[in-house]
């Protein structure tokens, strides 16, 4: 997503930075976009609100045709590309894990692209070499048991460097212990997601619907006089029966992405912001 933003910000136009790399530096530190392109970028500043008096009054068209061309250019910089750019982080990511950025009253108008993406980075990112490490662990368990412990050396590292503060062993044990808690429990979702049901007993139990669809209606006429009764009766048994059914084939795997299931996505990302 990055990458795709920082092209459309190079396709924009701009005499910035050597002129030949467009709006790019609008999403990338000063040093990032040296580093790119061997130049440096210097920002346009606002212009001020009204253009300044010159000291010869026969030079002051020439001051305010270059303070109109200075108010273009940061107009173009921190106004129209700067927000075109803002939209489309906006429509790439999902609303969550941007709403922390988001002013109940201004929106995101007081946020640049930039800090969008560093915010993105910094909450959700990850380094290359983890990417390798990750790329190298083999099935989803053998990733998660990775971050756990990635998390684990994590606090006890800065526990260890005192950057968390007077804080006591057993504070930090409790740390550890939810964590081992969590890990138990994502392993306990993973056995009702690999363990299959067993595949004789969903064919017994299709079988057996169809026949009592079957049964029920030729019972019911038997047995019950009133012919309204009979359609309430056996609609009411099956549809039960049926429902059940149904149920139980949603509770063997309730961690599909699916509108149905469990929000998977949108809880990791609630519980991302909380941390």
């Amino acid at each position: 997503m990055h990458k795709r933003r920082c092209e459309n910000a190079a396709a924009v136009t701009s005499n910035l930075g050597g002129g030949n790399h467009g709006h790019l530096a609008l999403l990338m530190t000063d040093r990032a976009y040296f580093e790119e392109t061997q130049l440096a970028f210097i920002a346009p500043t606002k212009p001020g609100d009204d253009p300044p008096t010159a000291l010869n009054p026969e030079e002051q068209p020439f001051v305010n045709d270059r303070y109109k061309r200075n108010q273009r250019i940061y107009e173009k910089y921190y106004g129209n590309t700067d927000k075109v750019l803002k939209k489309q982080i906006e429509a790439t990511v999902e609303a969550a894990f941007i709403s922390t950025l988001r002013h109940e009253l201004t929106g995101f108008n007081q946020v640049t692209a930039f800090q969008m993406i560093t915010h993105l980075y910094a909450t959700y990112g990850v380094s290359d070499a983890e990417i390798s490490f990750l790329q190298r662990a083999k099935g989803p368990a053998a990733k998660m048991a990775l971050a756990h412990f990635w998390f684990a050396e994590f606090m006890t590292r800065e526990h260890s460097a005192g950057s968390m503060g007077i804080v006591g062993p057993p504070i930090v044990s409790r740390l550890h212990q939810f964590l081992s808690d969590g890990m138990i429990f994502y392993n306990h979702a993973r056995k009702i997601t690999v363990t299959p049901f067993p595949f004789i007993q969903a064919q017994l139990s299709v079988f057996c619907i169809l026949v009592i669809m079957i049964v029920v209606p030729l019972l019911m006429e038997n047995f019950v006089q009133t012919l309204w009764a009979v359609f309430f009766l056996v609609f009411f048994c099956v549809s039960c029966l049926a429902g059940l059914h149904e149920v139980a084939k949603e509770l063997e795997n309730p961690f599909r992405n699916v509108p149905n299931n469990l929000p998977l996505c949108t809880l990791q990302a609630m519980y991302n912001e909380s941390l």
